[in-house]
């Protein structure tokens, strides 16, 4: 049985949150985060995960969303900018991780008061996910994965990506991307997915 969308959908969710609701951030929060540590869990270098947890980068991630989110704008939706923020810190992280491997990462640019209390109750949602059986076993099946269907699943599932976008990234025909996505996600409805990384890949909303 599928779950049911939830509520408030994303969209009301980011305005709110955009304009200094905390509900509403962790709210946005909650519904993302066991998407965002799979796709940090994926997407870190072997080389690095002895000196950046996939926990610590998504904490990273959300504190530098938080502070950017009033400046966003209505467009693109709110899934595909949480990722290319997400993108574009790990891109920071890779170019310096040798300097900065001592030193932790950059920074959240948190500046204020209001800010870093809602980092703070972020927190035990992020170390939830990280412990969560589901989203582990969901990790390592896409790890088992083919390396073109993980990179599919990865940028249309959780990043948002369209298959044509996607199919152009590849090199590969838009048709082809199309239904191997279909078939892909066919696959996924058999997974025992936590709610919200079940609504993200097989009912998206944003």
């Amino acid at each position: 049985m599928e779950s049911a969308p939830l509520e408030p959908d994303t969209t009301s969710l980011s305005g709110r949150a955009a304009h200094g609701c905390p509900q509403a951030w962790l709210s946005l929060y909650e519904r993302f985060t066991p998407a965002l540590y799979t796709w940090a869990a994926l997407r870190i270098r072997p080389d690095m995960r002895a000196e950046l947890a996939a926990e610590d980068l998504v904490q990273d991630i959300w504190s530098r969303a938080l502070v950017a989110l009033p400046e966003r704008g209505g467009s693109p939706g709110f899934r595909y900018w949480l990722f290319k923020v997400a993108r574009n810190i790990l891109l920071e992280v890779v170019r310096h991780w040798q300097r900065r491997k001592n030193r932790g990462l950059a920074g959240s640019q948190v500046q204020t008061s209001s800010e870093q209390s809602i980092v703070d109750a972020s927190t035990p949602i992020t170390r939830r996910v990280a412990r969560d059986e589901s989203v582990r076993a969901f990790i390592e099946w896409v790890k088992a994965q083919e390396t073109d269907e993980a990179q599919i699943l990865v940028a249309c599932g959780l990043e948002g990506h369209s298959t044509s976008a996607v199919a152009r990234r590849l090199g590969r025909e838009p048709d082809a991307v199309r239904k191997q996505w279909q078939r892909l996600r066919e696959r996924l409805r058999d997974q025992h997915l936590p709610p919200a990384l079940r609504e993200l890949l097989l009912d998206p909303t944003d």
